[in-house]
């Protein structure tokens, strides 16, 4: 895959994944049904993944046969960059940096569970236990993390929230979002759909942990206790993560019933995006970003024209191998996207 096809499979990606944020926004956050509400997040990811993958179509491949080689003959210098090939050093190197913030904070809360202390408690649950107070408790890896003065005084509500988080399986759902993440990093919609999952899962776990027999007023003064003692890493669901105000009204409300129709109103958002991904404007972007092969082209000079042979782009000092007497026509194109030294086309004899 190309540097400009990766970066044009991103922006479909793009494109559907902000027409479902919308919808859901609008139909689907309001309503007390964690569960749905996490389906339609992950089918989100799921339906901008698949649009990504089967949605853009590969760059023409150069007619087979008739068409033996391309060659730039052009003579005049190359040396603005073209605005596509900007665009996806930009890209570049915000998925480059994104990797690595990711990496940093990955690291780092690996090594703070590293050098904790392990313990497993009657339910089979593996805990890590921090010397230091400050860290709010939160669940990693399928692991819960807190300190040891938290597991040895605080509410059993602490532990069971962070239970639920482990046996809903969270983290998986947090490793598609970051991934995407990383990859759509330029999108809004990405980090406002990352923000709402993770204010589901916290609503899923507050719902478990009522239905488990707390009582619902005194788990709510809990968290509003812990507000203050919001210090937990960016990769992790943690107790004080989601805003205290809308799990609270979300645990009043009554659960919505019969709310699995609501996914519906997902289709007309993926109608949306299809018709702006079929727009004469972005489909021709889009195909203009497919012909970038890459940022920098080492094997010729600035200002050397392209030259392709049998479909396969070859140097400009081969055409010297080439037998002047068997070529049938030479066709010179200055327009083509992907290739702003020129382009030239070598018909071969039969």
């Amino acid at each position: 895959m190309t540097a400009g096809l990766f970066l044009s499979r991103a922006i479909v990606a793009s494109v559907v994944l902000s027409a479902l944020y919308v919808v859901y926004k609008a139909a689907i956050s309001r309503i007390n049904a964690p569960a749905l509400m996490r389906s339609a997040i992950l089918a989100i990811y799921t339906v901008s993944i698949l649009a990504a993958i089967t949605g853009v179509p590969h760059p023409a491949s150069p007619a087979s046969g008739q068409i033996a080689a391309i060659n730039a003959v052009a003579d005049e210098s190359a040396s603005s960059i073209s605005i596509t090939r900007i665009a996806v050093i930009i890209y570049l190197a915000g998925t480059a940096i994104m990797l690595l913030v990711t990496a940093v904070a990955w690291f780092r809360v690996w090594r703070m569970v590293a050098r904790g202390s392990k313990v497993t408690d009657s339910r089979g649950l593996k805990i890590t236990l921090l010397n230091n107070d400050n860290y709010s408790p939160f669940s990693w890896m399928g692991r819960i993390v807190m300190s040891r003065r938290d597991y040895e005084t605080a509410p059993a509500a602490v532990l069971c929230h962070e239970m639920q988080h482990v046996t809903l399986r969270h983290r998986y759902d947090l490793a598609i979002a970051q991934i995407f993440l990383i990859l759509d990093w330029f999108n809004p919609a990405a980090w406002l759909l990352l923000r709402q999952l993770r204010k589901v899962h916290e609503y899923q776990a507050d719902r478990r942990v009522i239905d488990s027999g707390a009582d619902k007023r005194d788990y709510q003064l809990l968290l509003i206790s812990r507000a203050a003692r919001c210090r937990f890493p960016a990769l992790a669901n943690a107790l004080s993560r989601s805003p205290l105000r809308d799990r609270i009204v979300m645990m009043q409300r009554d659960a919505t019933k019969r709310a699995a129709w609501r996914l519906l109103f997902l289709l007309p958002g993926l109608l949306c995006a299809g018709f702006v991904l079929a727009s004469p404007v972005v489909s021709t972007s889009l195909q203009e970003l497919n012909n970038v092969t890459a940022v920098n082209k080492p094997q010729k000079a600035a200002g050397t024209p392209d030259v392709m042979i049998g479909g396969e782009l070859i140097p400009m000092e081969d055409m010297e191998k080439v037998d002047a007497s068997q070529i049938e026509s030479i066709t010179v194109r200055k327009d083509l996207p992907g290739h702003p030294d020129g382009l030239i086309i070598v018909k071969m004899k039969e």
